[in-house]
């Protein structure tokens, strides 16, 4: 019996965790004992009704506010390495976990300070997650606001972690993105929608989508083709359902975050609820799934073989979109209207090119949790 840390931090998408329990689960089938490690306890009952332990990962000291950072080494320095002495307690927090749980294996999932304790530690690393939470190691980070200088801000960053690794006893890194240099990186997308990429082959490791909930309702009657939506509450949601209703699409949507007194509600042709539903059987049912753009939920969509149209709230979800958008398997309206919102329903329904791209990047990657956890045995056992 190994034991492996699973350990994450950054995101708050209810995605990581449901990703983390599946690998979980396949590797506890092949006799690991798995320990969680999590930033965001909020869904952590997940875990336990599924007899998994978890404890509470190191939070920053400061106060964190939604930002739009212009690069990777901005969100790094305001998300989790503020200053050298916040970096290194942090550090040493994730390393006493490390510790305690005698792990021999550390699957990060969007956790660079686990990372950085696990260099430390000289522990095997696999990094896991969508390709926002994994920059290309060896290369600059990523800049996302045009002409900014990150030159200068990414060599600030690089001496604060290798004065964390000198201090902890550990050899210096190279370059920052070297941070996310592992034993194993299992990049959770399809090469062609990778925001980072490419990368080679063996850095894309697909496996099912996991499902947050269990409900399947059934789909409304209606005259149209089916839609399946999974947004957050906010002023998209009002012009998308307008639009939905007058298209005349059979409709299932998940809004999170709607209030309980506004749910479920019902039109001719429409379910909206805030019950999480069980997307791998609705997901193949539907003809066109409509999001947020996270990358795990259009994965999901495009594995099996669906169009996507995607209404970005951050960076994240922006830059995944592109890649969508350009592999033609997708849309994203150029105004946020209900009129804006119906010509892209036009564009993805069945029979044209966006589902027809859709279901060629369906049936290039075919999605199996076994060869994901077989990485993580690799690293294990090399």
């Amino acid at each position: 019996m190994s034991r492996v840390l699973l350990a994450w931090e950054l995101g708050g998408n209810l995605g990581h965790v449901v990703a983390l329990l599946g690998l979980a689960r396949g590797l506890r089938e092949r006799g690991h004992q798995v320990l969680f490690a999590m930033r965001d306890l909020s869904n952590a009952a997940m875990l336990a009704r599924e007899g998994f332990s978890f404890v509470p990962a190191p939070s920053p000291w400061h106060q964190r506010k939604p930002t739009l950072y212009p690069s990777y080494v901005a969100m790094l320095e305001g998300e989790v390495f503020p200053s050298a002495n916040a970096t290194l307690v942090a550090a040493l927090a994730w390393r006493s976990i490390m510790r305690a749980a005698g792990a021999e294996l550390v699957v990060a999932d969007h956790a660079p300070v686990a990372m950085l304790a696990a260099r430390a530690l000289k522990l095997r690393t696999a990094a896991f997650g969508v390709p926002f939470s994994i920059p290309i190691a060896g290369q600059d980070l990523p800049v996302f606001a045009d002409k900014h200088a990150s030159q200068v801000e990414e060599q600030r960053l690089l001496k604060r972690l290798n004065s964390v690794l000198t201090a902890l006893g550990a050899p210096s890194m190279e370059r920052a993105s070297d941070l996310y240099r592992a034993d194993a990186t299992m990049v959770r997308c399809l090469p062609e929608v990778d925001c980072f990429g490419p990368r080679s082959d063996d850095a894309y490791a697909m496996m099912p989508a996991g499902d947050a909930g269990d409900a399947i309702p059934e789909w409304p009657k209606a005259d149209g083709p089916r839609a399946l939506v999974y947004l957050k509450a906010g002023p998209d949601v009002k012009p998308v359902l307008q639009a939905l209703a007058s298209s005349g699409l059979s409709t299932i949507a998940y809004i999170g975050g709607l209030a309980r007194r506004d749910t479920p509600l019902k039109r001719p042709g429409m379910l909206v609820t805030n019950t999480l539903f069980k997307s791998s059987a609705l997901t193949p049912q539907a003809d066109l799934v409509i999001c947020n753009g996270n990358a795990g939920t259009v994965t999901g969509a495009l594995l099996a073989g669906k169009p996507v149209l995607m209404l970005p709230q951050y960076m994240e979800q922006a830059l995944t979109a592109r890649r969508v958008v350009d592999a033609g398997a997708g849309a994203v309206p150029e105004r946020r209207t209900a009129a804006a919102m119906t010509r892209c329903f036009d564009a993805l329904r069945p029979g044209g090119s966006a589902a027809a791209a859709a279901a060629r990047l369906a049936r290039r990657s075919p999605a199996k949790l076994e060869h994901v956890v077989q990485r993580v045995e690799s690293v294990l056992y090399a």
